[in-house]
């Protein structure tokens, strides 16, 4: 006895291959240029940053994904646009930089707060060619906190 569910399963298998689900994650025509960096904030290493790139160019296709990265605890990044670690398209790219989302206490150590989150009006620019394997230093200046101010008149 035959299942109908064959044929449904043949075209999705299809339609998978076609659509580039075959295990090769890369887009026909999309070269990507493995490279790392770091990311440092008043000269120390941030650690658990989220580090994302936004096209300063014409992008293949509005579907395909930027590529992006987490620092280690060494502020160290390596690029990914289709997976972990597989490189960047050629081009020069907005730099966003943001850490994982913190309230209350908590909140008060993050270093950088939203000062770098919009990757057009961060400043950080990166840009990503053929032989590139190591960017420069994204060097980011740590916020000021600032503490209320004791209340006038009180005396310790």
């Amino acid at each position: 006895m035959i299942r109908r569910s064959t044929p449904s399963l043949a075209i999705a298998a299809l339609f998978c291959l076609a659509s580039g689900c075959s295990g090769d994650s890369a887009s026909p025509g999309v070269e990507l240029v493995p490279c790392k960096g770091r990311v440092l904030v008043d000269d120390q290493p941030l650690a658990e940053a989220t580090v994302a790139l936004k096209p300063a160019f014409d992008w293949p296709d509005p579907k395909l994904p930027h590529p992006h990265a987490t620092t280690d605890k060494n502020g160290l990044f390596v690029l990914g646009t289709f997976s972990d670690d597989d490189g960047a398209p050629a081009g020069t790219y907005q730099v966003s930089v943001t850490l994982p989302s913190t309230e209350g206490l908590a909140s008060i150590s993050d270093p950088i707060g939203k000062t770098y989150a919009d990757p057009a009006s961060s400043g950080l620019k990166i840009t990503v060619a053929a032989d590139t394997a190591e960017l420069p230093d994204l060097k980011l200046k740590g916020r000021k906190l600032r503490l209320p101010a004791q209340a006038k008149g009180s005396k310790r």
